[in-house]
């Protein structure tokens, strides 16, 4: 009877430790591949969320070049902003650096090291916490 209760116990825990497990501590994407997917075409923000507001509006319009360089390049067929990209990993999570040179109001924003979520050939999705203010925000880039 010990070893069929002993038996069930080490299941029990093995089976708690398992499901408790999160990954949403590390990415799951390849710095390379992500440099890849987003030097193909043209990507627009479908989200921006700054720490619960939702601001996506502010990039309506604009087109993002990511080029092979490590340029990048924001256009609304008026105004053209140029910045750098960085992909690589920190501490077991790839991170996706954006800078827009010069930039004010919403592209300064996201002139950040951005953690990625997930990622694809058409998708990549973002998110940093702030700390200044300790807020989250999400960034979402899809292509045309």
């Amino acid at each position: 009877m010990k070893n069929k209760l002993l038996f069930f116990t080490v299941i029990l825990l093995s089976a708690i430790t398992i499901t408790s497990c999160s990954k949403d501590d590390k990415t799951p994407s390849d710095p390379a591949q992500t440099e890849q997917n987003v030097q193909s075409g043209t990507w627009h923000v479908t989200l921006y969320n700054d720490s619960g507001e939702n601001k996506t509006s502010n990039f309506s319009g604009y087109n993002f070049a990511f080029n092979s360089n490590g340029s990048v390049s924001a256009s609304n067929g008026t105004v053209t902003l140029i910045g750098t990209l960085s992909v690589y990993s920190d501490s077991g999570n790839t991170k996706f650096g954006l800078v827009f040179q010069s930039a004010s109001g919403p592209f300064e924003q996201i002139s950040e090291d951005w953690r990625i979520l997930t990622q694809s050939a058409t998708k990549i999705e973002l998110v940093n916490v702030s700390g200044g203010n300790g807020g989250t925000d999400y960034l979402t880039f899809e292509k045309n």
